[in-house]
């Protein structure tokens, strides 16, 4: 993780977002894992429930500030929690929109392999 330049020690949101990934890796299971690969969620398949995803969701509660930066660790499930913990009235939020130019794209793909 990024230190910061004064005290050579990560911030609150960096600390943060590291505290979330360890609970989320402690969380997982092989198992679950493996059904998330079959899903297609190749490149950190961590294996947490979405029962567990939803109480750590619950624990950490709207966090402003930390919901970017998990969006922005590219873990699927971290990603997830993001859109859970981010304040809804800021969904907007540049850290979105990067995926948001994407869904017009993806939604048409899954619709031409369906019909």
């Amino acid at each position: 993780m990024a230190k910061t330049a004064r005290s050579g020690s990560p911030g609150p949101i960096q600390s943060a977002v590291g505290s979330v990934l360890d609970a989320l890796k402690a969380a997982g299971t092989p198992s679950v894992a493996a059904a998330y690969r079959r899903h297609r969620v190749l490149d950190d398949a961590l294996g947490v429930r979405h029962a567990h995803l939803t109480a750590l969701a619950n624990r950490v509660g709207v966090a402003r500030e930390v919901a970017p930066a998990l969006w922005s660790t590219g873990v699927h499930l971290a990603r997830l929690l993001a859109t859970r913990v981010a304040d809804t009235a800021r969904l907007t939020q540049p850290w979105l929109a990067e995926d948001e130019r994407a869904l017009p794209a993806a939604r048409g793909s899954r619709s031409a392999r369906k019909g």
